[in-house]
């Protein structure tokens, strides 16, 4: 590793970049240069509008042509002569990985002779862009396949990253008795979660042997005649996380208080 860590941007939550040293294998092919960089923005449609920033430059004449400028600038310090540096553009291609992704790979060739692999990946996984440059050594091929398995390995890490993790549980309020409402919260999560499921479950005294109550998938629940001699149990999903999270069981259910004679 050659450098890592956090960079600011204005339109940025949160940046995080990864420069690798010369020589760093993909593939089977060694690498002049690898960057790898995270950028996270606020929400899905913040992180959406920045990809779709960066596919049209890609997919643009005008686009193009700025990219191009830039990396004959960048040449320009150690190859003279006119029109000594080429820059061709592939076909953009998806690499089917995450929510969208594109991969352009690029061609430089140097005093018509010498011809580098250059790549530029971005990978959209919700919130965050997956950046990734790679270019190869002289004569050498950068594949569309070594990029695709970085990216994905990538993108695995980010989904991990971002699943809500419950750091307290959900709890119940109101009485466990025939005909009153119950309801439940949905604790508390990390990585706001994009939404949450809901279920009612009836126990044992001891809250085990638990069994779903069918319908009952809102925050709020009726205590049925069918609850007495039972305990409770409310149990919420997550978006994106694996494990629900479930409440404590309530006080052993009792049937409603007979009226006045």
């Amino acid at each position: 590793m050659l450098h890592q860590g956090y960079f600011t941007d204005a339109d940025l939550v949160a940046g995080y970049d990864r420069e690798f040293k010369a020589g760093t294998s993909i593939g089977h092919s060694r690498a002049i240069s690898l960057d790898s960089e995270i950028d996270v923005l606020e929400d899905d449609i913040e992180a959406h509008g920045l990809y779709a920033s960066a596919r049209t430059v890609f997919g643009s004449s005008a686009g193009r042509a700025l990219l191009s400028k830039s990396i004959l600038d960048e040449f320009k310090k150690d190859v003279k002569g006119k029109g000594s540096t080429k820059v061709t553009f592939g076909k953009i291609r998806s690499l089917g990985i995450g929510d969208e992704t594109f991969v352009q790979p690029i061609t430089i060739t140097l005093l018509k002779l010498i011809r580098f692999s250059f790549v530029i990946s971005v990978t959209r996984e919700e919130r965050l862009l997956s950046v990734v440059t790679v270019m190869g050594q002289p004569g050498g091929k950068v594949a569309v396949e070594d990029i695709a398995k970085l990216q994905r390995k990538i993108a695995d890490r980010i989904v991990v990253a971002l699943a809500p993790v419950n750091t307290a549980l959900p709890t119940i309020t109101g009485t466990a008795t025939v005909g009153q409402v119950l309801t439940g919260t949905d604790g508390t999560w990390t990585n706001s979660p994009a939404g949450f499921s809901h279920a009612w479950f009836k126990c044992d005294v001891a809250g085990t042997n638990c069994v779903a109550i069918p319908g009952a998938t809102t925050s709020t629940y009726t205590v049925a005649a069918t609850d007495v001699g039972a305990t409770l149990r409310f149990s919420v999903g997550a978006t994106g996380s694996i494990v629900p999270a479930v409440s404590a069981q309530t006080v052993v259910v009792t049937a409603a208080a007979a009226p006045p004679a």
